[in-house]
């Protein structure tokens, strides 16, 4: 197996590099979510208050952002290095684009109450 990473290209070896490590995270970050120990994301208020009443911002810079686009930007260059001749341009401007349409997927989502969203009690 070791052979074969290192028969690679530089380009394809990156995105393996990132590839594998945001994809573990990602699946932590998937189980934590799923049995809620990740409920708080970042938001813990000392005080008495009314928290569902308002809008919250969207957060463009969280841990769980940068996993996102780590994990798409990698399993993309993976997925369409073979594919396309010019690599190293065109490859970038097509993972452009798929992150782009992700984000504003998921902004979109978020906003409905769908997948980025917790019940709070």
């Amino acid at each position: 197996m070791l052979e074969v990473f290192n028969n690679f290209d530089t380009l394809l070896k990156g995105f393996w590099m990132v590839a594998i490590p945001s994809s573990v995270i990602f699946i932590i970050q998937m189980i934590l979510t799923f049995i809620g120990s990740d409920a708080s994301d970042g938001t813990s208020a000392d005080f008495d208050g009314d928290l569902n009443g308002g809008d919250t911002p969207f957060q463009l810079f969280s841990f769980r952002n940068l996993m996102n686009f780590l994990l798409g930007f990698s399993w993309t260059g993976i997925s369409f290095y073979k594919i396309i001749n010019n690599q190293l341009l065109i490859l970038n401007i097509v993972k452009f684009f798929t992150k782009l349409i992700q984000v504003e997927l998921t902004d979109r989502e978020d906003k409905k109450g769908g997948w980025g969203t917790r019940i709070r009690t």
